[in-house]
């Protein structure tokens, strides 16, 4: 691995206030029964220019929309308190997906091991793995970031496995 290269991860930005137009609107958008973080970042990772699309957000339970950090700093969106984005994703229970004009914003970043360590103990999240997987552990999604050819490579990596050794 060169000094380019990283793993690319999601965490966590806060709640914030959305209306009719969305927040990241003219970006990549994408709704469904499955929605989850990890369905929105893995949308948001593989659609269109990475530099761009930093923040994801998911909402009003089903919907994810693709955006930048400009959108986040404009007056219209505005962080909320956490407790207002209530409603549970419909692909993760456990998750919260924002609520009706809120919206759970996450940023997309390329770090080093620890770093994604880090950020993953502190989503403090855990998705089941797929039924074609012959184990009942959990996992993380996250993308390796080729910082030669600027490939994202998905890959999936269980937390308790050195994430050096991918």
């Amino acid at each position: 691995m060169t000094d380019k290269a990283g793993f690319v991860y999601y965490k966590y930005s806060g709640c914030y206030q959305d209306d009719e137009q969305r927040l990241f609107d003219d970006g990549p958008h994408y709704s469904g029964n499955e929605m989850s973080s990890q369905i929105c970042f893995q949308h948001c990772s593989f659609s269109g220019n990475f530099e761009i699309n930093r923040f994801f957000t998911t909402s009003n339970k089903s919907s994810c929309y693709c955006g930048s950090e400009e959108e986040l700093g404009s007056d219209k969106y505005q962080k909320r308190d956490d407790s207002e984005c209530s409603k549970d994703c419909k692909g993760h229970l456990d998750e919260k997906c924002g609520a009706v004009f809120r919206a759970s914003v996450y940023e997309i970043c390329i770090g080093n091991a620890s770093e994604v360590q880090d950020a993953t103990a502190s989503l403090n999240r855990t998705f089941p793995v797929s039924s074609d997987v012959s184990t009942t552990q959990s996992y993380h999604g996250l993308t390796r970031h080729d910082g030669d050819t600027g490939t994202l490579v998905h890959f999936v990596r269980f937390i308790s496995i050195n994430l050096l050794y991918y």
